[in-house]
């Protein structure tokens, strides 16, 4: 198989996954840290990419990835000990977050599969894209508050369930209706031009609004392209 098809896939994949991690945490209480973040969305990319490209995908490919991504992860959180402020990273020491990751990777892998089939509908694509853009809106909002001299701890004070379920229907919205738009790039950038307004209404930046305008315009061109 080629590169581009297992690479857009697989971040697809590893974003969606991230995504429903994401909400698990919130609503358990449990941090969530932008290195934290970083670290599981490369290994589990990796993983999915990889028997993605050498395998193909499918059912089996897809239980070898559930297993495999989580699995990965948790040796290294385990390993790595040295690398990791143990004060802050510490919600994964228990196995049941490995079933955890496991579950959410095989629901967003099986959607994946389901987009790409040519009689998928715009309730599987809106689903796939509106989760793949989630991790970046949080991450984005993680960024900025690193970035202007916060700490770990501040940023999950800003990532709340409530504000999460709220973006997240608003971006399956937008990518619902987007997807009745013939020229992708046109859907994009309408749905993203959108997000960005309403993001901006709410309080963002213009720097923000320019970011959410890439943060659901980039899941949805890719989302297109695992659809041809």
């Amino acid at each position: 198989m080629k590169l581009w098809k297992p690479f857009v896939f697989a971040v697809l994949v590893t974003l969606g996954m991230n995504a429903l991690d994401m909400l698990f945490h919130v609503a358990t209480e449990t941090a969530v840290h932008l290195n934290y973040v970083a670290v599981k969305f490369t290994i589990v990319f990796v993983s999915v990419f990889l028997i993605a490209w050498l395998i193909g995908i499918g059912r089996t490919p897809g239980i070898v990835s559930a297993l495999l991504g989580p699995t990965a992860f948790y040796i290294y959180y385990r390993v790595a000990t040295p690398t990791l402020d143990r004060s802050l990273f510490r919600i994964d020491d228990a196995v049941l977050y490995v079933v955890v990751h496991a579950i959410a990777l095989a629901l967003v892998y099986w959607l994946a599969t389901r987009v790409m089939k040519k009689d998928s509908g715009s309730l599987s694509f809106a689903t796939l894209t509106s989760l793949a853009a989630l991790p970046l809106h949080w991450g984005w909002i993680m960024f900025v508050i690193k970035w202007t001299g916060g700490l770990d701890g501040d940023t999950t004070k800003a990532l709340t369930l409530s504000a999460a379920l709220i973006a997240l229907v608003v971006l399956w919205v937008l990518c619902y209706f987007a997807s009745w738009v013939a020229n992708r790039w046109i859907g994009a950038s309408v749905a993203g031009i959108v997000f960005a307004i309403a993001s901006m209404f709410l309080g963002a930046t213009a720097i923000g609004g320019v970011a959410r305008v890439f943060v659901l315009g980039v899941p949805y061109v890719l989302a297109t392209e695992l659809k041809r």
